[in-house]
Order: C-alpha cells, then structure tokens, then sequence
C-alpha cells in the first residue's frame, strides 16, 4: 500500500491555492481569472477546463449584460446574445435570454406601433401580439381603450355631422324668419294702407249715403200724395239698395279694423236680459214682416249679468240672427241663452232657425271672409258674405267662440260661447218672450 502512495504523483501545494482562489472568483462573479501552466499534466489540464469555463462564463455574462442594457437602457429592441461554442445548459440559457429579448421587443414594437397609429388619429389597429402576466393585462386595457376612443370618435363625428347639419337648418330658419318678419312689415304697412284707405272712404260714402237714404225714405213715405205708385216702389228700391251699401261699407270697414288689430273691447257690466229684449225689439218686426216666428228665452241656469263688451257682443248677436232671418222663409227663429257645460266657457247665446241649413261640406269655409254656404246664395238671398267672418273675428276678441250645428234643408244652430264674470249671479226666474 505504501508502494503504490509512493508512485500517485503529489499535487503541487500552490497549483491547489490557485484553484482555489479562482473557484472563489468565480462563485464571487468574477470570470476574469485565469490560470496559469504548472507544468504537471494534471494541473495543466484543470487549468484548461478552468480557463474554459472562465472564458465561456465571461462571454455569456458581457453578451446578457450587453442585450439587458440595449434593451432595458438604451432602448435599442431587436438585440441578440451570441456565445459561440456554448452546449448544454449555457445554450439553453443563451437561448432563453434571446427568446425574452424576442418577445419583449416583439410586444413593446407592437404597442409602439398602435401608440403611432393612434397618435395619427387611427383608432382601427389593435394589440395583437401573444402576452402574458402583465403585458397581457397592459394589452387588455390598451384595446379596451382604444375600443372606447374609437366608440366615441365615431360618436363624436355623428354629433360634428348633426351639429352641421343643426347650424344649417338654424341658417335656414334665421333667414326664413328674416324674410318672415320682412313680410310681416310690407303686410303691416298694407294693412295700414288699406285700413286708412278704406276709413276715408267709407266717411266719404256714408255722408252721400245717409242723405240719399234719408231723401229715398222720404219720396217712399209720399208725404204729398204726389207720386205714382211706381215712383214709390221705385224709391223704396233706392233705399233697399242704399242701405245694402251702407252696410256693405260698415262690414268693410270693421273687418279691416279686425285685421289691423284696431278693433277695441271696452268691457262693461250688464244685464243679459236688457240685451235679450233689444234684440226681441229689433227683429221681432223684422220676423213678423216675412211671416215668421221669433222666440228669445233665458233659462234659470243662465247667468243675469255679463261683464263683456256689449256693443261688440250685440253686433255678433245682430249678425247671427240676421243670418238666420235672411235664409229661412218659413217656420221660426230662436234665441235662447243658457249655462255652458263647457269648461272654458260661462255662458252660451244660441240662434236656431228652421231654414235652408248648410251641406256638411261647406261647414268648414262659412267664416271665411266672402264666403256663404253655396255659390248660389249671394244670387237667390243677397249679402256678401262677411256677416259670419266679422262675427267670428269679433267674437275671438271677447274672448269667446262660435260652433255651428245644421243639416241642409232642416236649419242651423249658431252657438256663441262667452267666458263669464267672477261674482256673476243666475237669472231667477227663466225669462221668454215671443
């Protein structure tokens, strides 16, 4: 045993203490060491392999550090670790360096490229590249916004379009209304016109009117007995005519003053009844002169007294019952005054006559400004036909408004709704006459 201990060559005290020293280097991360020649085979050969690994360890640290640094530092993507010559576990670890790098730049190039894109104001491209971990939540969260710009872009150019859109149609209605208004002037300034035109005219006939009716009553009264019958008739013609022109003016008249918005209420109390009897009064004769019956009636629901404007309610009234007086020729006419049942409304004065009435289709056009019911009318029963415009306008100036009810050749209702008075009392007990 001590023979063979005695041929086992002895290693060399300090190729040993070199060894060491470069172990610890290396196990401290230095790969800078090296080992020198001994001279004894063995030595050398573990200083070889030691150098080996050093050289190869140095190389691989310097290449990850260089790849780390471009990447992570610099900010240079694309970069490789290249250690020739390495097998094993060092290839697997230069090859796991190198996929981190691929993949990092792989995702940090794809970002890059949708930020650019967004910055250009292009909301289509996506985050396509595989992640995972943290990349992969960045990536969620960089696609869900872009998902809600591009939602709101598109929502935006909606709004900029119905804006345009809105800023035009707003042009159009300013300059609609600018013309509206320019019309509205030349109309105003017409109506003027015609409302002082018609004014002077009408003091113009009304003072040859007057006299000419005044003197063909007088030749129809023959007071002297000196005319012929004929020449009575013929004067009697003269003042129908005359006082159908008279009231043909008197109607023109207040329907431009309606028009023109010169037309005033001045609004008064009074008593329903006294009205009711100065109708009675006016067209009981006039009834009584084509053989027809007139009745007027109050009815205890009725309120006794009105705060309106009586003279403008008269003339309304007036022109209702003179309708129904010119076109019934036989059986009656009536004037009754009840309470409404109408919210807007307090009291109601309705004229029912049994004359020609009016087709359904004409309801419709009665109140326009020379319109009657049929073509044919103004031929066979006379007038012009603004009785019922004037009515109509008058009536929307208290306040009020008129509804019709007929059927031709069994007669009409006119009824005028009135509002009433606050403090109003009823008419106790029903009043009538005729």
């Amino acid at each position: 045993m001590a023979d063979v201990d005695h041929q086992r060559p002895r290693l060399d005290r300090t190729a040993l203490e070199q060894l060491l020293a470069g172990l610890t280097a290396v196990r401290g991360g230095d790969f800078s060491t090296r080992l020198a020649p001994a001279g004894d085979p063995l030595i050398d050969e573990i200083a070889a392999v030691f150098n080996g690994m050093t050289e190869q360890l140095d190389q691989f640290t310097a290449e990850v550090t260089r790849v780390a640094r471009e990447v992570g530092t610099e900010g240079k993507l694309g970069g490789q670790a290249h250690v020739p010559g390495v097998s094993g576990t060092w290839r697997d670890l230069t090859e796991s360096v190198n996929a981190m790098a691929a993949n990092l730049t792989a995702q940090v190039r794809n970002i890059a490229q949708v930020a650019t894109a967004v910055a250009r104001g292009d909301l289509t491209q996506k985050i396509e590249v595989d992640a995972r971990g943290e990349i992969l939540e960045l990536k969620t969260t960089i696609n869900t916004m872009l998902d809600q710009l591009s939602s709101f872009a598109a929502e935006a150019t909606l709004l900029a379009a119905q804006k345009q859109d809105i800023e035009a149609k707003n042009a159009e209605i300013s300059q609609a209304r600018e013309e509206t208004e320019e019309r509205a002037r030349q109309l105003a300034l017409a109506s003027q016109y015609k409302s002082q035109f018609l004014a002077n005219m009408s003091h113009e006939l009304r003072t040859p009117l007057n006299s000419l009716l005044i003197l063909a009553r007088l030749l129809a009264q023959n007071p002297g007995h000196n005319l012929t019958a004929r020449q009575v008739e013929y004067a009697n013609v003269i003042h129908s005519a005359g006082s159908d022109l008279l009231q043909l003016v008197n109607d023109i008249l207040d329907l431009s003053k309606v028009e023109a918005g010169r037309m005033d209420v001045h609004a008064e109390r009074f008593a329903v009844r006294a009205l009711v009897e100065d109708l009675q009064a006016t067209f009981g004769p006039l009834t009584a002169e084509k053989g027809l019956e007139f009745r007027a009636s109050i009815e205890a629901s009725a309120p006794a007294e009105l705060v309106t404007d009586r003279q403008r309610l008269r003339q309304v009234l007036g022109n209702l019952l003179s309708n129904a007086v010119k076109f019934t020729e036989r059986g009656r006419v009536t004037l009754r005054v009840t309470a409404s049942r109408d919210e807007d409304a307090a009291v109601a004065f309705s004229v029912t006559d049994t004359g020609i009435g009016i087709a359904a289709e004409n309801l419709a056009t009665i109140f326009g400004a020379f319109q009657q019911g049929d073509g044919t009318l103004s031929r066979r029963y006379g007038g012009t036909g603004l009785g019922l415009s004037i009515a109509s306008e008058v009536t929307a100036l208290l306040g009020g408004r008129i509804s019709t009810d007929s059927e031709l050749g069994r007669g009409s209702t006119f009824t005028l709704w009135l509002p009433g008075s606050r403090g109003s009392t009823r008419c106790s007990p029903p009043w009538s006459a005729g």
